[in-house]
């Protein structure tokens, strides 16, 4: 078996079909002291900590950024690429000075989709990352996700809806975001 940029792909998007609860016990395992990484990784203590919540969210929502991503260059006007190989400007002139620029408003919509999976985020979150420091008060607080359910879990329904409708409302302004960015690059 050869290792090919097809295998990387599927590497970063296997989160999409991987439990949460399982990537929150599998970002664990990789930093405790039973870890083949441990030795890398010791220093580093992502329980409980800002790091642990970021490793989460980046875990699951890289997969939408990476197939959107792939999928919006896959769409560029390759003929554009020649013809501007031709005048002597290399792959990396290209990448900088045409594709990001013609994209911008994909990468954008993207970044925010992508940002939206990360604050639905709440299998992993609740492992990992269940209250975090919140510098500089050096205060343990609970991401989003998880003080939602606990004030659900343990004062009931009535006392999550209000922190329920105000996620709902960022949630909604982030899609809001994403369709007007959409129907800008359709009219384009």
């Amino acid at each position: 078996m050869s290792f090919t940029l097809s295998t990387l792909y599927d590497i970063f998007l296997s989160p999409v079909s991987i439990p949460h609860t399982v990537v929150g016990i599998m970002l664990l395992l990789t930093f405790s002291p039973s870890s083949p990484f441990y030795p890398l990784l010791k220093s580093i203590n992502p329980v409980d900590d800002i790091l642990g919540l970021s490793l989460a969210m980046f875990y699951v929502s890289s997969p939408i950024y990476i197939m959107s991503i792939k999928e919006t260059f896959d769409k560029a006007d390759v003929e554009l690429e020649y013809f501007i190989q031709s005048l002597g400007k290399d792959r990396y002139f290209i990448f900088e000075k045409v594709l990001i620029p013609e994209q911008f408003d994909s990468i954008i919509r993207i970044a925010l989709l992508s940002l939206g999976r990360a604050i639905s985020e709440f299998g992993s979150i609740i492992i990992i990352a269940y209250s975090v420091t919140f510098l500089p008060f050096f205060q343990y607080v609970k991401p989003v996700t998880v003080f939602i359910w606990y004030k659900y879990d343990v004062y009931g329904l009535s006392s999550a809806l209000g922190y329920a409708a105000a996620l709902l409302t960022i949630s909604l302004l982030i899609s809001f975001f994403i369709y007007a960015l959409s129907r800008k690059n359709a009219q384009a």
